[in-house]
């Protein structure tokens, strides 16, 4: 019932550059990043089956629903979830 120590979790606001320094700095490699992003598949999210781990929610990321004017696919995806759909390194690490 106590917040995360500040700085255990990352901003979801950063780049996919800052993400990757970030997650670096704790022992993760870009690859690890993209897989832990890839939890956000999971839950209530409604994205694919909240029980199993797989890509939907990076398909859905792929699509770039925010960029339609359409209600809530402007809310689809942490800002730092959208930061990592631009970038090449880690597109190529599991977001096809």
């Amino acid at each position: 019932m106590v917040p995360d120590p500040e700085g255990k979790l990352p901003e979801e606001s950063l780049d996919a550059t800052s993400l990757k320094q970030c997650f670096e700095r704790k022992g993760f490699s870009t690859q690890e990043l993209v897989a832990l992003s890839g939890a956000h598949t999971l839950g209530s999210k409604g994205f694919g089956n909240p029980t199993v781990f797989d890509n939907e929610y990076f398909k859905i990321l792929m699509e770039k629903p925010w960029l339609s004017s359409g209600g809530m696919t402007s809310m689809v995806g942490l800002p730092s979830d959208r930061a990592l759909v631009e970038d090449d390194e880690c597109v190529g690490y599991g977001f096809l």
